[in-house]
């Protein structure tokens, strides 16, 4: 993700996992808010629309711990930093250096963005279809624990 990130050659750079979770026409809704109503990072969520599916509900209350924990540190409130789905002006990552090369990518971005408290941020419902571990998905409980010390090393010694 890091050389996709340092090669981006647009101004608006989108995350989006490619296990097929998401639906790409929440794009739209996404670019809205950057080009029209002029924010910097556009976040997802998935815990806002009731058609959306969960296999797994303690990762969902496991996202929905590290989301609030995120906020409460940061002082800005986030719904789901867990989401991969994420949209943001270029500028905003140039001058982060990023050490995840795996799932922590979102709780080292969102730390990073946040302690810098310059940016416009804002979340929108999107469409998600969570998969089961029989269908690919990846993440496992120690995830959270790693998610963890990333925000914390993040919120207190970066």
């Amino acid at each position: 993700m890091k050389i996709g990130l340092k090669k981006c050659r647009g101004q608006v750079i989108v995350i989006q996992d490619a296990d097929l979770e998401y639906d790409p026409i929440d794009f739209n809704k996404m670019i809205g808010k950057i080009e029209i109503e002029n924010f910097d990072v556009v976040y997802g969520n998935r815990f806002s629309l009731k058609k959306n599916k969960y296999h797994y509900l303690i990762y969902a209350i496991g996202n929905f711990f590290l989301s609030s924990f995120v906020s409460f540190i940061f002082n800005k409130k986030l719904f789901d930093v867990a989401v991969c789905y994420k949209m943001f002006k270029k500028e905003v990552i140039k001058d982060i250096k990023l050490i995840s090369n795996d799932f922590m990518f979102d709780f080292e971005f969102t730390s990073k963005i946040l302690k810098q408290k310059r940016w416009k941020i804002t979340q929108l419902d999107i469409f998600y279809k969570g998969r089961t571990f029989k269908e690919g998905k990846k993440i496992s409980w120690l995830d959270g624990f790693k998610a963890l010390l990333v925000i914390l090393r993040i919120k207190f010694f970066n």
